[in-house]
């Protein structure tokens, strides 16, 4: 006789929408299917257009992340969010799992949670971030009531944790590690026809990676690369939309005199894309000024490179001083400027990249399915 499955929900974006957070959904349904029977319930839409900052929201990506979901969810329609709520209890899960990153979906959240819950299913929260960057008192109040219908999270950082605590004291939490991208490869990437292609004769090249905005703190980057170079012959590449005003950065750079040692790709870019420019880089910098965590380090250590990266948040739980890169102080120019001219004195890159390598398997999704089990 074959044995059956428990049976479990995940709410969350996938394909066609981009982004971290429809590739974490998508590769935790997968994982989850391991040991589970899941339905993976997703999203028809996400924003209104008037509430998306960059160009799309759509991932135009030759190689998609797909795994098998079910698009219900118009955050706009709260007859899809019934419809939800359906389709769950119709699968017969006992457990349904959601991403919560946004206070705009509160009251999806809220609703799917609490009528789930009448009919005794459990929902258990992952906080990609608990509260955004750039809060608001609307965003805390709109976070408290997303929580009111669910008592189990997961969170990510102790950061996090702490956010969560002041938000709801009662709130069951465990803390997992966010695992790693490890769907991007570097295959059999030619690192010196990449660099041929973006133009760099440097040797050295250091890159910023993900969309702009103010707390991700490149215009510290820039004066901090502005220093270094005083000394060293580096590359800086940024890669990424931006969504705050590109001319800020472009008119820094050119007052440092630094804009001929910069290369921008202002864009999303293709997942088919991402390895090549960790591919030519030396280490990942994460300058944030305030940060939960972040998914870009896990793709860094996907594609063995190590991190440069502030004391914001949680930031220093995964970005080990030494180990797999270097922590220097937030929002502090010379710090950082010091800790890239360590990490070209050291010379310890390979060092670092195996120390990456050692740390693989607290990062791994199995990990996750693992810690998540505590809330099952």
């Amino acid at each position: 006789m074959k044995e059956t499955k428990p049976k479990i929900a995940v709410v969350g974006l996938t394909y066609p929408f981009r982004g971290g957070i429809a590739h974490y959904s998508t590769i935790l349904a997968r994982s989850l299917r391991k040991c589970y029977d899941v339905i993976f319930i997703s999203f028809r839409r996400q924003y209104p257009k008037l509430l998306f900052p960059g160009v799309t929201q759509y991932d135009y990506s030759e190689e998609a992340i797909r795994e098998e979901n079910v698009p219900v969810i118009d955050s706009l329609n709260p007859l899809t969010w019934l419809k939800a709520v359906r389709k769950i209890k119709g699968f017969g899960a006992n457990t349904v799992i959601f991403q919560w990153y946004n206070p705009f979906f509160a009251f999806v959240v809220l609703t799917i949670c609490y009528l789930l819950r009448r009919h005794g299913i459990k929902p258990v929260i992952i906080c990609h971030n608990v509260i955004p960057h750039e809060t608001s008192m609307i965003d805390r109040a709109l976070t408290k009531i997303a929580f009111l219908a669910c008592d189990d999270f997961l969170v990510h950082s102790k950061k996090d944790m702490a956010n969560l605590v002041a938000l709801k004291r009662d709130a069951r939490i465990v803390k997992g590690y966010h695992p790693t991208y490890d769907v991007f490869d570097f295959k059999e990437i030619d690192a010196a026809e990449v660099k041929k292609a973006l133009d760099i004769k440097e040797e050295k090249v250091l890159l910023f990676f993900g969309y702009i905005r103010k707390y991700k703190g490149l215009d510290v980057l820039i004066k901090a690369f502005a220093q270094a170079l005083q000394t060293i012959d580096a590359r800086l590449v940024v890669v990424g939309e931006f969504y705050e005003d590109k001319n800020t950065y472009l008119e820094l750079m050119e007052s440092l005199r630094v804009s001929e040692k910069v290369t921008i790709v202002d864009r999303y870019v293709a997942n088919e894309e991402v390895a090549r420019y960790f591919a030519v880089s030396d280490a990942v910098i994460l300058p944030y000024t305030s940060a939960s965590q972040s998914g870009i380090v896990q793709v860094a250590y996907a594609l063995r490179t190590p991190v440069i990266a502030t004391d914001a948040g949680g930031l220093p739980d995964v970005v080990i001083d030494g180990v797999t890169g270097y922590i220097v102080k937030t929002n502090d120019v010379k710090s950082l400027s010091d800790g890239i001219m360590k990490f070209y004195e050291k010379r310890e890159a390979g060092k670092l990249k195996d120390n990456i390598e050692k740390e693989l398997d607290k990062y791994s999704w199995d990990a996750l399915v693992k810690t998540l089990h505590q809330l099952f």
